[in-house]
């Protein structure tokens, strides 16, 4: 998962302040748009990253397995984004999720600068997943419409 290789007081400290959530099969975890107050540990479980793509609807991003992060784009997003999701969580089976407020993830994040930086490295990744998905769909759209 992602907190394997971390900083093992870094892992203490995060692990210490975990709540547990477990949703249902078509349960929306989280969802684009909303404020982004959480960060999600996928405990158990599979779940889909979905994103809503004006003109086309609900398009299928990717899929999650045990030990993802997700949830943590919010704490680094554009300003213009006012900490809104970017993305929606949806599960596709029973899921275990490990739950930590990003206020209090901050501030233990400010206290290990190495996890921070692996942090902000691991979102950039997966906000350039998510775009990379949205221009690939947004592209076939068009080709299949065509508009290219």
């Amino acid at each position: 998962g992602w907190l394997g290789g971390r900083h093992e007081r870094f892992v203490a400290q995060v692990v210490a302040e975990l709540s547990t959530e477990f949703f249902s099969p078509g349960d929306w975890i989280i969802r684009q748009g909303d404020p982004g107050e959480h960060v999600y540990f996928l405990r158990g479980g599979q779940a889909e990253v979905m994103v809503t793509v004006a003109g086309v609807g609900q398009c299928r991003i990717s899929k999650l397995e045990d030990g993802a992060l997700f949830g943590a784009a919010s704490m680094f997003g554009a300003p213009e984004a006012h900490g809104r999701r970017i993305c929606s969580v949806k599960a596709l089976g029973y899921c275990d999720c490990r739950v930590i407020s990003n206020r209090l993830f901050k501030r233990l994040l400010v206290q290990f600068p190495e996890e921070l930086a692996h942090l902000q490295a691991e979102v950039k990744v997966q906000r350039d997943y998510i775009c990379d998905r949205v221009w690939q769909i947004i592209e076939t759209v068009l080709l299949q419409s065509g508009g290219a």
